[in-house]
């Protein structure tokens, strides 16, 4: 899944589950063709969080396969995609969701 969409400086944040074969298939997370996170086997849902710059940006969640063998699900789950401001008071630049925008920790 892949799109682009011009955005202020803040943050993307989403869950994210994986059940894969371990060190073969994996999920991938890319801002602007970078590679953000790449997770293989079994993950529970995990929140992850990025910063992201202002500007048209590209977010892509790819789930790469080997053909040869078949584990787990062969899945990834993907849920609440949000992209949100940083409030200003941002001291550390960590960001986390808070009341339809980001606060920083």
């Amino acid at each position: 899944m892949q799109f682009s969409k011009t955005v202020s400086a803040g943050i993307i944040q989403f869950y994210v589950k994986v059940s894969s074969q371990t060190y073969y298939d994996y999920f991938i997370f890319y801002i602007d063709g970078v590679v953000k996170v790449s997770l293989s086997g079994t993950v529970g849902w995990t929140q992850k969080t990025y910063e992201v710059t202002a500007g048209n940006r590209i977010f892509k969640w790819e789930y790469s396969k080997d053909y040869s063998v078949n584990a787990g699900s062969d899945t990834v789950w993907i849920d609440n995609i949000v992209i949100g401001p940083c409030h200003s008071d941002c001291v550390s630049g960590k960001c986390i969701e808070s009341e339809n925008s980001a606060k920083c920790t």
